[in-house]
């Protein structure tokens, strides 16, 4: 009898385990975070092997003087890389004073896969704060300089946590806080994640025929939305113009903290040569949240793998191509500077320029810039402005433009000048993110340019058409240079002075030799706006001379001149004098 028990027993328990396989011996696991420290990010990871119900355990605080919860957790699914479920107010039981702490014991069900789940707290008594009357100011005043408020809050921390549990026959931990990293697929083409601050680097890549690539991308931007302070943009070297950047409209709110922002799209390339910048200011990253992180905070920065239909093969890291090496350069530019180059081409070219410079957004002209002039006619053929340039990272006065200019065959000068404040190392707001290269650069568009058609040159007298310049020139000053004509030509004057409707104050006139003879002289009338200040004036012509020798005359009076300005400086503010060159 006893031994046909045991038998039938045996042949239940057997057509349990057929039924059920995996629960018949299954046991409940369990994942915890605790020990929760101010600042301090915790995560780990786990998997579901098939679809489960989880009971989930949390607990979390709500900060001094707000309604945000400070102390909080949330669950990622991996794959999606999307926020699936987080501790809030509204899913949460209050206890304790004012309902501070939030308690969260509930059955979630998930799908199979893998997931993430992390733990972030900030004390920050100014997140989110929220005063509830006027006796409240002297509460958090006094918290603020007593420091009582962060006793509590890590009073408080004690007990914050999440707790996990499931069956282990579709539950299962699979990295924990001092292990942890994001379950990412091993197809990354470009990696730059876990940013800290001050970050700045360029990728470049080659595409090999079309396709298309995934972008994911995590990053802080303005309060307005409009400009990234930790971002990234593409650029095609073959042009210089930005073909991806994210911006308030192509990104999405990334979770946590409002200037946390996600682009998470394909964007399609064409065979090319290609530069990726990367950067980050001086706070909120991965370093060091000063406000709540995304939801995705080991992924902050730029990840990029292949897109729907990318075609193997056809993306390639590569080394700084040639065209990144300039024929010209004045970079790393200071204060009060005023630098030029001068170099001729000896065929038309297009070349690319990138100027960084600074712009007053308060009476909208630049501060810092850059210009190219054509030396024979002293005509600037190239300005950067404020509709040919774009956000250069950073503070949002400053601009850069980075594109394709032609310039024909002749003789050329580069100018940059500055202001006395917001320069290289010595910025007095955020530095733009390619800081070193403050300032004007010129380069090739093709890795086959032939450099020898771009000559440096010592100075724009080798054109070989100046007869006389009388530039740069300072308070109190009479000059005069002469020149004589062989035969009757015309000839360009270039002039910069200082004017308004009654008189001249700083101005040129050119007399016959022989005679006195005013043949041209500079007037308000004759003459135009030269930028800047309203008093700036400008004449830039021509006027036909007879065969003979000429004196050229510039004065100044006792202000207001080249470096020492008492308002703002001319646009070409070295030209400040006379140039007469033959035509």
């Amino acid at each position: 009898m006893i031994m046909k028990f045991k038998i039938a027993t045996l042949i239940l328990l057997l057509a349990l385990f057929s039924v059920f396989p995996n629960q018949a011996y299954s046991r409940d696991i369990k994942l915890v975070i605790d020990k929760i420290e101010d600042g301090v990010l915790k995560a780990s990871a786990f998997e579901m092997k098939s679809d489960g119900i989880l009971r989930i355990k949390a607990v979390g605080f709500v900060g001094p003087y707000t309604d945000a919860i400070n102390a909080y957790t949330w669950i990622l699914e991996s794959n999606s890389r999307d926020e699936i479920w987080r501790l809030t107010v509204n899913n949460t039981d209050g206890s304790g004073k004012d309902d501070k702490k939030r308690e969260f014991d509930s059955r979630v069900e998930l799908d199979k896969g893998t997931y993430e789940v992390y733990y972030y707290a900030n004390d920050n008594i100014f997140n989110s704060i929220k005063i509830k009357g006027p006796g409240e100011v002297f509460d958090v005043l006094g918290d603020l300089f007593t420091g009582s408020s962060n006793e509590d809050w890590e009073d408080m921390l004690e007990e914050a946590k999440i707790e996990i549990s499931g069956s282990d026959a579709y539950f299962r931990p699979i990295s924990n806080y001092s292990n942890f990293k994001p379950v990412l697929k091993d197809d990354a083409l470009v990696e730059h994640i876990k940013l800290g601050d001050n970050f700045y680097d360029k990728i470049y890549f080659r595409i090999k025929e079309p396709t298309e690539l995934s972008i994911y991308h995590i990053g802080e931007y303005t309060k307005s939305g409009r400009q990234a302070v930790d971002g990234a943009w593409i650029v095609d070297l073959s042009t210089g113009k930005r073909i991806w950047e994210p911006d308030r409209w192509s990104t999405e709110h990334a979770g946590g903290a409002s200037k946390n922002r996600k682009f998470d799209g394909e964007v399609r390339f064409n065979k090319g040569d290609y530069v990726i910048y990367c950067y980050t200011d001086g706070s909120h990253s991965f370093e060091s949240w000063n406000s709540n992180p995304p939801s995705d905070p080991y992924l902050w920065g730029i990840r990029i793998s292949p897109g729907d239909d990318y075609k193997k093969g056809s993306f390639e890291i590569m080394d700084e191509p040639e065209t990144e090496r300039p024929l010209l350069s004045i970079t790393r530019v200071g204060d009060n500077a005023y630098e030029q180059k001068s170099f001729k081409l000896k065929d038309d070219s297009d070349l690319r320029v990138y100027c960084i410079g600074e712009y007053w957004l308060s009476n909208r002209t630049f501060a810092d810039y850059g210009w190219i002039k054509d030396n024979s006619s002293n005509e600037i053929v190239w300005e950067i402005n404020y509709k040919n340039s774009e956000h250069a990272g950073g503070a949002s006065k400053n601009r850069m433009f980075n594109g394709i200019v032609r310039l024909p065959e002749g003789s050329y000068t580069v100018v940059y000048t500055s202001d006395g404040s917001h320069s290289y190392n010595d910025w007095n707001a955020a530095a733009p993110f390619d800081a070193h290269q403050y300032g004007i650069s010129i380069y090739p568009t093709t890795a086959d340019y032939d450099r020898d058609k771009f000559e440096l040159i010592e100075n724009p007298e080798q054109s070989g058409d100046v007869l006389i310049r009388m530039v740069g020139l300072g308070n109190d000053i009479k000059h005069h240079r002469s020149f004589t004509l062989s035969k009757p030509m015309r000839v360009n004057i270039y002039a910069i002075g200082e004017g308004d409707r009654n008189e001249m104050y700083d101005y040129g006139w050119i007399e016959r030799d022989d005679n006195g003879l005013v043949v041209w002289e500079m007037t308000y009338r004759n003459t135009r706006p030269a930028g800047g200040a309203s008093k700036n004036r400008m004449f830039n012509g021509e006027i036909m001379l007879d065969k003979g020798t000429y004196k050229a005359y510039f004065v100044t009076d006792g202000s207001h001149s080249f470096n020492k300005w008492n308002a703002p400086k001319p646009r070409d503010p070295a030209g400040w004098g006379l140039t007469v060159t033959k035509r």
